[in-house]
């Protein structure tokens, strides 16, 4: 059986607020050349024994605007 071929990383740009692929070796983002990025977990993570973000957000203060 033949295995599938490995996805390639996902980032998110916490400045744009949009999902990029990083300009490497320096790892910005393409679009506003900054370094406050972060690698977004893979589709198959909750497989796998990840947490999921979703049971994590419980833990997490909530903050509301008035």
């Amino acid at each position: 059986m033949a295995e599938a071929p490995p996805r390639p990383c996902r980032f998110f740009c916490h400045r744009c607020s949009e999902e990029i692929s990083p300009r490497l070796p320096d790892y910005i983002c393409p679009r506003c050349e900054s370094g406050f990025i972060e690698e977004l977990p893979g589709e198959g993570s909750a497989e796998n024994g990840s947490t999921s973000t979703a049971s994590n957000d419980q833990n997490r203060p909530s903050f509301e605007v008035s």
